[in-house]
This record gives structure tokens, sequence and C-alpha cells, in this order.
């Protein structure tokens, strides 16, 4: 039977598992993750880009990870996330901390991500 060419997917079918965020040199397991603090995420490609790369805002009134890991640049960030039940998971690079603001006990913040390969490219 064929498929219905009304049906289509979007990205709300996905289902995020983790964002686990990873210190630099120690990445063998998660520092912190950002499931409960990431606000949105936006992917984003372009035929002209070698690399792929996202944005992650955060609402960070749990860890305060600016202060206690520090995010200075390149530490590893692994989105993982489900749909149909199979698995996927995207590698980044920390490349860009911004929009930083600090009130009532909470930063909220821009992590700018790339593709390992970006960097490298």
């Amino acid at each position: 039977m064929a498929e219905d060419p009304n049906t289509k997917d979007y990205a709300s079918t996905c289902t995020f598992k983790q964002i686990g965020l990873y210190k630099v040199g120690e990445e063998d397991k998660p520092y912190v993750n950002l499931i409960g603090m990431a606000m949105t995420m936006q992917y984003h490609e372009d035929i002209f880009w070698p690399s792929y790369g996202a944005t992650i805002t955060v609402v960070d009134n749990q860890e305060n990870i600016i202060s206690t890991m520090p995010i200075e640049g390149f530490e590893k960030v692994v989105v993982e996330v489900e749909k149909d039940h199979i698995p996927y998971e995207y590698k980044f690079r920390v490349w860009s901390v911004g929009n930083r603001i600090g009130m009532d006990r909470k930063q909220v913040y821009t992590l700018a991500l790339i593709s390992e390969e970006g960097l490298i490219n």
C-alpha cells in the first residue's frame, strides 16, 4: 500500500533523549544534560556552508554552568533524538556563547554550535 502523500514529518515528531554538554578534555561522560534547561534549538544546514550547525537557548537556573564548568568554547555537545524508535545523534562543538543575560539567580544565553568538520575546515 502506498504512503499517503499528504502525510509529512515534522520536527515536533522527534523526541529529545539527551543534550549532553562535555568539558574539553573530559569527553567520556557529559558534565550536564541540558534537557531541562534548553528552551529552543534551531538546527541549520546550507548548501554553501561546508558543515551543519545549531543554536540552543539555555535558561540556566539549576547548574550555573557558565561559572562551574566554565563554557569557553570547543566544548562538545551531543544531541540525541529519537523518531519512530530510531535513534539519531548529532555531535557539535561550542564556538560562541552569546546573548548572555543574568537576572534573579538565573542566566539565559545562547550556545552557537558547529559540527567538528566545520571547525576543522
